[in-house]
């Protein structure tokens, strides 16, 4: 009898040891098949940080685009206040003759300006002074343009 509970122990020994052996290859198996996972998470992580840069793309041409655009403004303001002013300091003006339009290229840019009388108000009818408009547009989407309004004094 002491013979046959050792086969039997050495039988349930066995069978606990195979089975574990069993478990522990299925548990080898299942992590091999994890290992994909890893590449699939980056993919992931690569596809999300490729949207982010896109839209950040999308958002600097948009501000590039505004930068310009106020710069191109800030520019023609400052050429139709220029212009003003230079009708202002003409020493002999005491016949009022307008400038013809000129084309004026600044910085490989080209503004537009053109110079018009403006209507005579009752106030100012009886005077020496001259209401003008100073008028300059560049090309750019929307064809923009900018108004300066000044005096000029006939002697």
């Amino acid at each position: 009898m002491a013979r046959l509970q050792n086969r039997l122990g050495d039988l349930l020994s066995e069978s606990l040891v195979s089975v574990m052996l069993k478990d522990r290859c299925r548990m080898k198996k299942l992590l091999n098949n994890e290992r994909g996972w890893l590449l699939v998470d980056s993919l992931i992580a690569i596809v999300i940080v490729s949207f982010a840069l896109v839209s950040l793309a999308g958002a600097y041409r948009q501000v590039s685009i505004t930068a310009t655009s106020a710069n191109n403004y800030a520019r023609a303001l400052h050429l139709a206040q220029e212009t003003v002013e230079d009708l202002k300091g003409l020493e002999e003006l005491s016949s009022y003759t307008l400038p013809p339009t000129a084309t004026i290229t600044r910085d490989n840019f080209q503004y537009t300006v053109t110079v018009t009388d403006q209507p005579v108000t009752a106030l100012q009818s009886n005077t020496k002074i001259k209401p003008i408009r100073v008028n300059v547009a560049w090309t750019e989407a929307g064809s923009p343009s900018i108004d300066v309004y000044g005096y000029i004094y006939l002697k």
